[in-house]
C-alpha cells in the first residue's frame, strides 16, 4: 500500500513537469511549422466559444457549438454555429441517472466515438461575406490510463463554400493529463491537427493548441488556451492568439 501511495505521489508531482514539456514542445513545433510556410503575415486572434452537451441516452449525446473569431485583420472575423450527434462505443450512465458530470470525463471513458453534424459559418465584417455549410463526420479512438489520455481523431468535412463543393480531411492528435491536486481535477492538454484538401491534393495547414480544462461546477467548465495555425499557401495569413471555451454539460 505504501509503495502504491508513493507511486501515485510521484506521478502527481511529475504531472506539472510533463505539462511544461508538452507546452514547450507544442510551441517549438508551432514556430518550426510557421517557418516552413510561404506567408510571412501573422494575424492576432481571439477565439471565444460555447459548447453545450446534452445526454440523450447511454449511447448518444447532442453537442451544440457556437464559436467566433475576432482578429486584428478584420476580414478574418467569423462566426460558426452547429449541432452534432455523438455516438459512443460503450454504454455510459452519467446522464441518464441524473449524475451530471463534465463532458470531457464522459469522453475519457470511451474507447471510440463517432460524431456527425451540420455547421454554418459566415464572415462578419466583409462587404462580400463568405458563407460555408459543412457536414463534419469524425471518428475518434482513445487510449486512457489513470494519469493521461491520448486520442486520435480522423474527420472529413463535406463543405459548400458560397455554393461550391469541396472536401477536407482532418487528423488531430490530442493529449491530456489528469493530475489531481487536493481533490481537484484539472486537465492540461495539447493537440496538433493537420488539414488536407481533397480537391487540391495537398496538406494546407496545421493548428497547434495548448491549454487547461478547468471544471467549475458539475454543469460547467472553462478552457483557456493558446493556439497557432500555419497555412502553407500565401493567400491566408498565419494566425495566433488566445481562446476561451465555456463548456456546459446536461
Amino acid at each position: 500500500m505504501k509503495g502504491s501511495s508513493d507511486s501515485r505521489a510521484r506521478s502527481r508531482a511529475l504531472a506539472p513537469r510533463f505539462t511544461g514539456l508538452l507546452a514547450a514542445a507544442l510551441l517549438f513545433s508551432a514556430r518550426d511549422g510557421a517557418a516552413q510556410t510561404t506567408s510571412s503575415a501573422v494575424a492576432e486572434s481571439f477565439w471565444p466559444e460555447l459548447d453545450v452537451y446534452v445526454g440523450t441516452s447511454t449511447l448518444t449525446r447532442l453537442y451544440g457549438i457556437a464559436t467566433f473569431q475576432f482578429a486584428d485583420d478584420t476580414s478574418l472575423n467569423s462566426a460558426q454555429y452547429g449541432i452534432n450527434l455523438d455516438l459512443f462505443a460503450k454504454h455510459q450512465q452519467f446522464f441518464v441517472l441524473g449524475r451530471v458530470v463534465d463532458a470531457l470525463a464522459v469522453d475519457r471513458s470511451q474507447p471510440a466515438m463517432l460524431r456527425v453534424g451540420i455547421r454554418y459559418q459566415r464572415n462578419l465584417t466583409t462587404d462580400d461575406p463568405e458563407d460555408q455549410v459543412k457536414i463534419p463526420v469524425e471518428l475518434t479512438g482513445r487510449w486512457t490510463t489513470r494519469y493521461w489520455s491520448l486520442s486520435d481523431r480522423n474527420g472529413f468535412d463535406f463543405r459548400w463554400i458560397n455554393g461550391e463543393y469541396s472536401t477536407r480531411y482532418r487528423n488531430r492528435i490530442y493529449l491530456e493529463l489528469t493530475p489531481v491536486q487536493k481533490g481537484y481535477l484539472f486537465v492540461p492538454y495539447g493537440d496538433i491537427e493537420w488539414f488536407y484538401s481533397i480537391q487540391q491534393g495537398e496538406w494546407t495547414s496545421v493548428r497547434y493548441e495548448a491549454g487547461l480544462h478547468l471544471p467549475v461546477v458539475s454543469h460547467l467548465a472553462v478552457e483557456p488556451y493558446a493556439a497557432w495555425q500555419s497555412y502553407w499557401h500565401v493567400s491566408s495569413p498565419d494566425q495566433r492568439g488566445l481562446g476561451i471555451n465555456v463548456v456546459l454539460t446536461w
